[in-house]
């Protein structure tokens, strides 16, 4: 976590990493209702490795807050709009409160009770080290969405 990262220099597609990470997450053979729209080229300079780390820890959190639902489902949106890459992780899960929404992205800090509270820790180092914006929506009872946005290649 504390090792510095250097700046991303590789053209990758969004669009296959996100494919592939999604695939291999539904495959896992869950009830969840998984939801994907990817148009777009969606190049990117990125660190596949790192970039697949990150996605997948937003994936199995929202798995992980979808087990309650009655109707558990996952939207994953990646789109190119002008100059940037977006892409969305939605669920309807359980959301989070006020509180953990404030704390989600310090180190150690869990809601888990098997967690180590690195997960989200380190995936907004790896975003930060890709130079993207994160936004954060979050509703208790009403589930959560992740809007990553990246510079466009």
């Amino acid at each position: 976590y504390a090792k510095p990262d250097q700046t991303p220099t590789d053209s990758l597609s969004l669009k296959d990493l996100v494919n592939e990470i999604v695939q291999s997450q539904k495959t896992l053979g869950s009830s969840i209702q998984w939801n994907t729209e990817i148009s777009g080229e969606l190049k990117i300079l990125g660190n596949r490795d790192k970039l697949k780390q990150a996605f997948l820890n937003l994936l199995v959190n929202a798995e992980q807050a979808v087990k309650e639902a009655k109707a558990a489902a996952i939207t994953v949106k990646c789109f190119d709009e002008g100059d940037f890459v977006k892409v969305e992780i939605k669920d309807n899960g359980c959301g989070m409160s006020e509180e953990t929404k404030k704390r989600m992205f310090e180190p150690f800090f869990t809601t888990k009770a098997k967690g180590t509270g690195l997960g989200l820790a380190v995936t907004r180092k790896i975003f930060e080290m890709h130079r993207a914006q994160v936004q954060v929506d979050s509703q208790m009872d009403l589930g959560t969405s992740f809007q990553i946005q990246f510079q466009s290649q």
